[in-house]
């Protein structure tokens, strides 16, 4: 083919059209097949930094809640979203009320707040559980749920996050725990 091209610029022939829109489309072709492979690449970095950004921020959740249930010394109420104990969560001996609750936001979706005396601060943004997904599971001493969650000795926590939960596809990410209270004092 590369020497039918020379002698073509050699007799300066020229290409024939039929030749002309031969090429047009392999070229045609050949850039859409780029411009797809391009795209579907940068969907998927995308997808993928959505899916890091929710991992990332239900990890700090999650570690941020275990850290403070695991001083828990009383619990002082628990529901499938609330949760309000008494501990040391810092160590230095002072007990403190503590409370996680799932908590509404204006655009939608729901935040996971910690508040310690007055000063509430979110630790989950872009939390999706729905009412059948409740945040916090209580656990007897032999591991059964149960409904009284001050009468938990283990508590789950299942946070589902999704920083843009109106872009599709989903990318929710679900981490969950274990804590065991071991710091609760016995109930007689």
């Amino acid at each position: 083919m590369i020497d039918r091209l020379f002698g073509i610029i050699k007799n300066k022939k020229g290409l024939a059209l039929s030749e002309l829109m031969v090429a047009t489309a392999v070229l045609s072709v050949l850039v859409v097949s780029i411009g797809n492979v391009y795209g579907n690449g940068q969907q998927s970095y995308f997808y993928i930094e959505g899916s890091v950004a929710n991992m990332q921020e239900a990890r700090h959740a999650v570690e941020q809640v275990s850290r403070d249930l695991r001083t828990t010394i009383q619990i002082t109420s628990a529901t499938g979203e609330q949760f309000a104990f008494d501990g040391d969560y810092n160590g230095d001996g002072t007990i403190e009320s503590i409370s996680y609750a799932k908590v509404s936001k204006s655009g939608g979706g729901f935040t996971l707040n910690r508040t310690i005396g007055t000063s509430t601060k979110v630790v989950g943004d872009g939390l999706v559980n729905s009412a059948s997904e409740p945040v916090f599971t209580y656990y007897d001493q032999e591991g059964n749920v149960i409904t009284n969650g001050a009468d938990a000795k283990l508590v789950e926590v299942d946070l589902k996050i999704d920083m843009e939960a109106n872009k599709s596809p989903n990318r929710s990410t679900t981490v969950t725990t274990k804590i065991q209270l071991r710091n609760l004092h016995e109930r007689r």
